[in-house]
């Protein structure tokens, strides 16, 4: 058995005492579990023959005797190799013979971990990994050839994509770059999915452009479906492209990145839909 795996996102630090850069990580996508979602997975695991209830109430009471009788006495309280409920003192002194002062400190019950909280994960427990190893690819924009300065597209028209490390690299590796375009109509439920091929050679600008011509996409993609996308009697909706680049370094992860787009005829008619209206399916 294999441990789930997350992504983790770096974010630039600061390290005052070095010029070179440092960069801090986080777990993404990462949500609470309630109290009681934990204790079904304590009574899931089987090991007790216990109701939940009664789980509840011996480790509420547990927990609230180690508290009170620590703030009680000021003894450090250890459960087992879990963890220690201890005080700590708050606020700085002026002199050795400085007395405790209530407006200046303060007493603060403390949570230090012990041996089993500290433990490191194991073959199957989680693995993290960075999605975005290697060059940052981003799309910033997705216009037509035609009409640079708007944010539909048309119809028949090649597509450009914009942004930074656009790369589509054709060496035969296991993990290849791809481009793949959903074609939507109005009737069709899903979209029609066609693969841009040609890689490199619709790359331009050091990367900060792609142009996907019609033709051999979309176009042949249409044909193909003629019955079922044929713009006379099935109105086009809209397109998305999903990007997969290594940003032009072989040895870097895959990064996967999306645009989407609607027609110009299409939004005219409908031009308070938004983009995240949209049922986006597939890709």
């Amino acid at each position: 058995m294999s441990g789930a795996k997350r992504e983790i996102k770096l974010k630039k630090g600061v390290n005052k005492l070095s010029e070179k850069e440092t960069y801090t990580a986080r777990l993404t996508g990462q949500y609470t579990l309630d109290y009681d979602q934990v204790l079904d997975e304590v009574i899931g695991r089987g090991f007790l023959n216990i109701s939940k209830p009664m789980l509840k109430m011996i480790l509420e009471h547990t927990l609230d005797t180690m508290v009170s009788n620590t703030l009680k006495d000021g003894n450090s309280r250890r459960l087992g190799d879990y963890f220690m409920l201890q005080l700590e003192v708050k606020g700085g002194f002026d002199s050795p013979d400085d007395q405790f002062d209530a407006n200046r400190h303060k007493l603060a019950l403390k949570l230090r971990p012990l041996k089993a909280m500290k433990r490191k994960p194991g073959r199957d427990d989680l693995k993290v990994y960075n999605r975005n190893a290697g060059p940052a690819v981003s799309i910033n924009r997705i216009y037509s050839v035609s009409t640079p300065g708007n944010d539909t597209l048309v119809f028949g028209d090649d597509i450009v994509l914009e942004g930074e490390n656009l790369f589509l690299l054709d060496d035969p590796t296991e993990v290849q770059d791809s481009l793949t375009i959903g074609y939507y109509t109005q009737r069709l439920r899903g979209p029609i999915v066609c693969e841009a091929s040609g890689g490199a050679g619709m790359v331009s600008d050091g990367g900060r452009r792609i142009t996907i011509p019609w033709a051999p996409t979309i176009g042949e993609s249409i044909k193909i479906n003629w019955d079922r996308a044929d713009p006379a009697k099935n109105a086009s909706v809209a397109v998305m492209v999903a990007l997969r680049s290594r940003g032009g370094v072989p040895t870097a992860k895959l990064q996967l990145h999306r645009a989407r787009a609607f027609f110009d005829t299409w939004h005219e008619k409908y031009p308070k839909y938004k983009v995240a209206d949209m049922d986006w399916a597939g890709l």
